[in-house]
């Protein structure tokens, strides 16, 4: 509960109004400086219910709320899948992996498939050292013998796909 109208609130959903008038939790200055104690008590409750009863009672009750998922359940939730929020890679030594798409989607004006205003992931994520040589290089313009001695030394270790 982000504020004391919200925590009165919570308390009345926990059946616990008495915390609310508790000088202890009254306040939010209060509630941080008994944080311990707070939590302690709020865990006994929450755990007399599951996720998905705790989601009905408090869902539209001006409380900032949500369940807490596993990955496979946040895949297969109703907004993730009409945000598109799935993204299927080819990975080169994995194979086909999911991952989180961005959650940060621009309109326009002219909507249209084309749009450059999306984030776009077209690539998997890098193995350990896949862009190492490559950023010695041509980023900080290094000769690939400086490259090779720093690999040799075990300074850095640079992935090509035979590893």
């Amino acid at each position: 509960a982000g504020n004391d109208v919200q925590f009165t609130k919570l308390c009345q959903i926990l059946d616990c109004p008495e915390w609310a008038q508790d000088r202890r939790f009254q306040t939010n200055a209060s509630r941080v400086a008994n944080r311990k104690l707070l939590i302690s008590l709020l865990a006994q409750k929450f755990l007399r219910r599951k996720r998905d009863e705790w989601v009905s009672l408090l869902e539209g009750q001006g409380f900032p709320m949500g369940p807490v998922r596993s990955v496979r359940e946040g895949f297969q939730c109703k907004q993730a899948l009409h945000r598109n929020m799935r993204l299927d890679l080819h990975h080169p030594v994995a194979g086909m992996i999911q991952l989180p798409a961005s959650p940060i989607n621009y309109s326009s004006a002219a909507a249209d498939d084309d749009d450059d205003t999306d984030v776009k992931v077209a690539t998997p994520p890098p193995m350990l050292g896949q862009h190492t040589e490559d950023i010695l290089r041509n980023v900080l313009n290094l000769e690939q013998e400086d490259v090779d001695n720093l690999e040799e030394e075990k300074v850095i270790q640079c992935w090509s796909r035979e590893d």
